[in-house]
Parts: structure tokens; C-alpha cells; sequence
């Protein structure tokens, strides 16, 4: 059986990083539709992780005594004095996909959010045909507090953005 961790990200992921945020089926579902380049996550690092803005996570696998990563989590744009943050997660490995993985990873890192950084709110957005992502986060207890019609860059057409939010006293309750 499966066993899902997160660790922190390393300058070692960014390979894999830059993979997945690459790849179509990730990338569909992003706000930012341009490819990403090593230089540009190597500067994300530099920026947001290290002085610790975004807290960062790599998801990964283990079987048999094997870890493989397969995605990442984070919390960014974390306000301390607010006591809130962004949640953000993609699986990045096709044949993980499916398989519960990332809503296992959204559970570690809402519970890191809530009891480590002791956040008092979480919030998100995420495409409103993302139906899977969507389920998870109601499921977990995230409310739509407000839904625009958007177009990004390199998008042809625009698309339904939903933006949520949970509480820690809702999430207690979950």
C-alpha cells in the first residue's frame, strides 16, 4: 500500500517542477498559461520560498520503501498579521492522477496551515470546469465566496473562476 508524504521543495525539484508545470493537463488548469523556465522557479525560490512567503511542498509516493515525487502543495502570499494564506496543489505525474493523491495532500497541508502557521483562513481559485479540484475543496469545507468570468494571458477564451475560502473553525469541524 501507498503511502503519501510532503517535504519541503529543494533547488533539487526543480527539474521536475518545471516538468509538471509544463505539461498540458497541468497547465490547462493554471492561471498562467506560458511555459515556465528553471530560471524562473530558481527565482521563485529565491523570492517567495526562501524568505518564507510561500511555503512550499513537494508530494510524494512511498512504496516499498521508495519515494517518488509526484506533485507539489503549497500556502503562499501568507499574511501574518491577517492570519491567512493562498492554497495551491497540482499533481504533475500523469499515473498518479485519479488515485486520492492529491486530495491526501490538500488534508496535510490544510492541517499545516491551521496548526503550524496557525492561519485563521484559507483561501483559493481554481477553474470551475475543474470539477475534480472543486469537489475536493467543498468536500473539505471551502465556500465560494465569489465567482467572476475571466480571461488570462494566453487563454482564447475566458473562462469561470471560482474563489473559496475555509476557515480554521470550519476545517476543526471537517
Amino acid at each position: 500500500m501507498s503511502t503519501l508524504h510532503i517535504r519541503p521543495i529543494t533547488i533539487e525539484d526543480t527539474d521536475n517542477i518545471v516538468k509538471w508545470r509544463n505539461s498540458r493537463d497541468v497547465r490547462e488548469n493554471l492561471f498562467t498559461q506560458t511555459e515556465l523556465t528553471a530560471e524562473q522557479h530558481l527565482q521563485w525560490l529565491q523570492h517567495y520560498v526562501y524568505p518564507g512567503l510561500c511555503r512550499q511542498f513537494i508530494v510524494e509516493v512511498e512504496d516499498d520503501g521508495i519515494k517518488t515525487p509526484i506533485g507539489t502543495t503549497f500556502i503562499k502570499n501568507i499574511d501574518v498579521e491577517k492570519k491567512t494564506g493562498e492554497f495551491g496543489i497540482f499533481i504533475g505525474e500523469s499515473a498518479a492522477k485519479g488515485r486520492g493523491y492529491g486530495s491526501q495532500a490538500t488534508r496535510h497541508i490544510l492541517t499545516y496551515a491551521f496548526d503550524e502557521l496557525k492561519l485563521r483562513q484559507v483561501s483559493l481559485s481554481v477553474f470551475s470546469d475543474n470539477e475534480g479540484a472543486v469537489y475536493i475543496y467543498r468536500k473539505l469545507g471551502f465556500r465560494t465566496e465569489e465567482v467572476q468570468h475571466m480571461k488570462f494571458p494566453g487563454m482564447r477564451r475566458s473562462r469561470t473562476v471560482l474563489f473559496m475560502t475555509l476557515a480554521r473553525e470550519q476545517w476543526k469541524k471537517s
